[in-house]
């Protein structure tokens, strides 16, 4: 089973990259003018705001990119996903001996540890069907695999579905 992640998130959280860029890009512009005299050049503040939207909305569309080619997959054998760098890794079931929650620019996920690699796998917890895919892995895995009681615990915190399976807290979770 393939389960993609939902594009809102990304996309906010590109919109807040863009104005971060953008309220520093337009500060220093201004600063500058300031400093030199030319305070205001309307002309310069133009450009310089360009630049950010610019990166918005190619962040936007790489964003959209990784939506449509970077599923998760849940096989019966193991967990097929990516790494931080966009690299496809599986690992077996058997091969997770705990999971790590992270997260990065405001992006939830998990780090599962990938044998024989330094980069762990991100499983982002922005999933289109993130009950679906608890389900998956309990399925194949079990329910009281390491990586289903940690996706279980974050369905729990956001609160967004009932949880079908009710088991204590995995050990193997790391908080």
């Amino acid at each position: 089973m393939s389960f993609h992640l939902r594009l809102a998130p990304l996309l906010r959280t590109c919109a807040w990259l863009a104005g971060v860029l953008w309220v520093v890009t337009v500060g220093v512009e201004a600063l500058a003018q300031y400093r030199t005299g030319a305070f205001p050049s309307v002309p310069a503040l133009i450009r310089v705001m360009a630049l950010p939207l610019g990166l918005g909305a190619l962040l936007a569309l790489v964003d959209l990119v990784v939506v449509l080619a970077y599923p998760v997959r849940v096989l019966p054998e193991g967990l097929r996903g990516f790494n931080a760098w966009g690299a496809y890794k599986t690992v077996k079931w058997g091969d997770i001996p705990s999971v790590s929650p992270a997260s990065l620019l405001r992006m939830r996920y998990l780090r599962v540890p990938v044998p024989a690699s330094t980069w762990p796998m991100t499983v982002p917890l922005a999933l289109r069907d993130l009950p679906g895919f608890l389900a998956a892995i309990e399925q194949h895995a079990g329910p009281e695999h390491p990586l289903a009681a940690a996706v279980r615990l974050a369905l729990q915190a956001r609160s967004e579905a009932p949880v079908a399976t009710a088991t204590a807290a995995d050990p193997k979770v790391e908080p």
